[in-house]
């Protein structure tokens, strides 16, 4: 997850970029979260904002042990994102599947495992790589760019069951050269890059279960036209030779 609040200027988004360059204490300290948290913009959304429309199901949050199998994503440098998701995240090959595709073109839909769950299952993310005429190879695939959104919306979030494995992810990516945005979110914290095609990253690690009144705040916020803006918890930035910069809040 990453809060628009915590968006931390269009010169974070340059410097943690694939290609951006290192970050200096001086462009951090000019702008802090608080400053970058204030703006909020209100459409006329017709919606209905009557929390008891939120009911409570039986049964739900109480489904057996379930792993996200996959999202699937369609790419251009097969190359490039081979060599970022198995050794920069850290991920392994497991399946390429070769077909033809509904409009008379062909495919390679390839799978990464991204580990095991606790209950046992595998998860895993796939990518396309596509050769269609009908398609064409103009299409975006960065996610935000293609919904005219900031980077920091959409983005593909991974476990790190302890802090330890936050701490080795971040050490990994850091040896390859990454800036590293690093996010205490209270109940999680999180850490942040860009793949080749430019979509956001996260590996994050839960600090707590969630309790029962906040799943009933929960609830009461989700409908919530203007609700309350939640405390900033802090931020760093990690340079490539593991020093890090904290970002005022």
């Amino acid at each position: 997850m990453f809060h628009g609040r915590e968006s931390f200027s269009r010169e974070i988004e340059r410097l943690t970029s694939t290609s951006g360059p290192r970050l200096t204490s001086s462009i951090v300290c000019s702008t802090t979260i608080s400053d970058l948290s204030t703006r909020r913009s209100v459409r006329s959304w017709s919606i209905s904002t009557d929390v008891s429309a939120v009911r409570v199901v039986p049964g739900i949050g109480n489904t057996d042990p379930m792993g996200f199998h996959h999202v699937a994503i369609a790419i251009r440098d097969t190359k490039a994102n081979y060599d970022f998701y198995t050794q920069v995240m850290g991920f392994e090959l497991v399946k390429v599947v070769t077909a033809g595709t509904p409009e008379g073109g062909w495919s390679k839909h390839f799978f990464y495992s991204t580990g095991t769950s606790p209950s046992g299952e595998q998860g895993m993310i796939a990518f396309w790589e596509i050769h269609d005429q009908s398609i064409g190879t103009e299409f975006e695939t960065n996610l935000n760019k293609g919904a005219g959104l900031p980077w920091w919306v959409n983005h593909l979030a991974f476990d790190a069951p302890t802090r330890a494995d936050l701490d080795r992810h971040r050490e990994r990516w850091c040896s390859h050269g990454y800036t590293v945005l690093e996010v205490d979110h209270e109940f999680c914290h999180s850490i942040y890059i860009r793949d080749p095609e430019g979509n956001t990253v996260e590996f994050c690690h839960n600090v707590r279960d969630f309790t029962d009144d906040e799943k009933a705040h929960a609830r009461e916020l989700l409908l919530d036209p203007n609700p309350e803006m939640e405390k900033v918890f802090g931020a760093k930035i990690w340079q490539p030779d593991g020093q890090s910069i904290p970002v005022p809040g």
